[in-house]
C-alpha cells in the first residue's frame, strides 16, 4: 500500500513538474515568435531569422513554428530575397503542408522562381529548370492552382523564347554561326509547347 502511494505521489510530481515545463516552453516560444514578428514589421529579416532559428532550434515541437516558417517566406519574397524564400517554403512543405494548402504552398514556389527572374540572360539555367518542373508537375492538382500553373508557364516560356531571340542575334552581330544556329534552333517551339492567347483573371496581379 506504501509502495503503491509512493508511487502514485511520484506521478502527479513527475506529472506537475512536466505541465510547469510544458508552459514554461509554451511561454518562452511565444515570446521568441513576439519577437520574430516585431522583428518583420520593422523589416529587420536579419533579426527575425535569428528569432527564427532559436525557435527551431529550441521550440522544434511548437505549433507557432509552422506558421513563422510561411512568415519568412513570405517576408523574403516581398524583399525580392527569392532564394531564401524557396529555402522556407521548402521547410514549410517538409513538416507542415497539409492537403489544404498543398497546391498553394507548391504554386508559390513557382512563382518565387518566376519573380526572380529580372535578367532572364544571366538565370537561363534556372528559367529552363523552372519551366521542365512547371511541365512534369503532378503536386498540383486543384483546379484553379492548375490555371494560374498554366498562365505561369506561358509566360515563361514566352521569356524564354524572347531570351533565346535575343542571344542569337547577339552571336549573329559576333559572326558566331554555329553558336547562332543553336539557338535559332530553340526559337522554334516544339510543337508540345503551345502558346496561346488566354483571358487573363483577377489572379494575374500574383505574377507581377
Amino acid at each position: 500500500m506504501k509502495r503503491l502511494l509512493w508511487l502514485a505521489l511520484c506521478a502527479l510530481w513527475l506529472f506537475n513538474f512536466t505541465a510547469c515545463s510544458s508552459k514554461g516552453q509554451e511561454k518562452t516560444a511565444l515570446f521568441t515568435y513576439e519577437m520574430l514578428i516585431d522583428s518583420l514589421e520593422s523589416e529587420s529579416l536579419e533579426s527575425a531569422s535569428k528569432h527564427y532559428s532559436t525557435l527551431r532550434a529550441q521550440h522544434f515541437h511548437s505549433p507557432l513554428l509552422k506558421e513563422a516558417t510561411l512568415m519568412m517566406a513570405f517576408a523574403h519574397m516581398e524583399q525580392e530575397q527569392y532564394l531564401l524564400a524557396n529555402f522556407y517554403l521548402d521547410s514549410y512543405l517538409q513538416r507542415f503542408v497539409s492537403e489544404k494548402n498543398a497546391d498553394f504552398i507548391h504554386f508559390l514556389k513557382f512563382q518565387s522562381n518566376y519573380l526572380s527572374f529580372k535578367n532572364p540572360n544571366r538565370d537561363q539555367q534556372l528559367l529552363l529548370e523552372t519551366i521542365d518542373k512547371i511541365q512534369t508537375d503532378r503536386q498540383i492538382t486543384s483546379e484553379g492552382f492548375v490555371a494560374l500553373k498554366g498562365s505561369l508557364k506561358t509566360i515563361l516560356l514566352a521569356k524564354a523564347f524572347l531570351m533565346n531571340e535575343k542571344i542569337a542575334k547577339l552571336y549573329a552581330k559576333l559572326g558566331k554561326k554555329k553558336a547562332q544556329e543553336i539557338y535559332l534552333k530553340r526559337i522554334a517551339m516544339p510543337k508540345e509547347i503551345d502558346i496561346k492567347p488566354h483571358e487573363w483573371n483577377f489572379l494575374e496581379w500574383l505574377f507581377e
